[in-house]
């Protein structure tokens, strides 16, 4: 997947939440850790270069901080919206992404807010 695949992917993510110019947007981006897995070095980069702590980014931030390595994405991007936000929950884990998971617009998972994954503290 190139980066302009993962943009598209990302504005067909946006677009089931009545996104329709994300360009405008203000994206609260948040570090997600899976608790039963071992980090890696590549989840460690992000964490302490990338994406310490949650940030307000606009569009092209996202973009640009999400596909610092060609062809490699977070394993799963939850988004939601919450209140006046627009909430990306991303796990820290990189790998090669396919296209399409389970009919799902992969990396990204449009969710509820009580399917939300929950945010521990890193």
């Amino acid at each position: 997947m190139t980066r302009e695949e993962f943009k598209q992917h990302f504005i067909s993510a946006l677009s089931e939440l009545g996104i329709e110019h994300p360009e405008d947007t203000l994206f609260v981006v948040e570090p997600y850790i899976e608790p039963d897995k071992p980090r890696q070095t590549f989840d460690e980069i992000m964490r302490l270069q990338v994406l310490p702590k949650a940030r307000k980014m606009t569009f092209d931030q996202v973009i640009n901080v999400l596909t610092m390595w060609e062809g490699y994405f977070p394993c799963r991007i939850d988004i939601s919206r919450q209140e006046d936000d627009i909430v990306l929950k991303t796990y820290l884990r990189m790998r090669k992404v396919q296209k399409k998971d389970n009919n799902d617009i992969f990396p990204f998972k449009v969710v509820s807010d009580h399917t939300l994954i929950k945010t521990e503290n890193i």
